[in-house]
């Protein structure tokens, strides 16, 4: 039985981690809409913004994150190179326990122009990088153009998502 216990809880964990991963959004899907809390503590929606501009969808954890502060501030400072290239970013906090005071605290600190959201725990946005760390180029008709993989230390960077813009 001591034996049992642990196999049918990894086996548990597994087929649960592969569900989820099944519902993860891919390459020419709808991108699903969502709703979370932006920085003025009102509700907007991912449809506020697609058909307007190639969509940018970051996703991150929290102005305590070093690499997400990182990925933040490179953000920043190509933000002009971005949106020449037909680009609009919006970057979902998952993890801002500080809420809309953590996310002004990111905002700040890296000099963001851009929206900088939040849905604390992946509640709006399951389908959405199950990892937490890719990013997501939607275009102006609402499908997933670019998905770009990251991991925790190291997230996509500008440079790819201008890349990305432009091909």
């Amino acid at each position: 039985m001591r034996l049992v216990q642990p196999l049918l809880f990894c086996t548990v964990i597994v087929w649960g981690t592969s569900i989820l991963q099944a519902d993860e959004i891919k390459l020419g899907d709808k991108a699903p809409d969502f709703e979370v809390t932006n920085m003025d503590g009102k509700t907007v929606k991912l449809s506020d913004w697609v058909g307007k501009k190639k969509l940018v969808v970051v996703f991150s954890r929290a102005h305590w994150c070093p690499f997400c502060m990182g990925q933040l501030k490179d953000l920043s400072k190509h933000y002009d190179d971005i949106t020449k290239a037909g680009g609009e970013v919006i970057v979902v906090f998952r993890e801002e326990r500080d809420g809309v005071k953590g996310l002004k605290k990111s905002q700040q600190a890296a000099s963001s122009e851009f929206p900088l959201l939040l849905d604390l725990g992946a509640k709006a946005t399951p389908e959405y990088s199950t990892t937490g760390f890719t990013t997501y180029i939607i275009g102006k008709d609402g499908t997933v153009e670019t998905i770009l993989s990251g991991k925790k230390t190291n997230r996509p960077k500008a440079e790819a998502i201008i890349a990305a813009l432009n091909d």
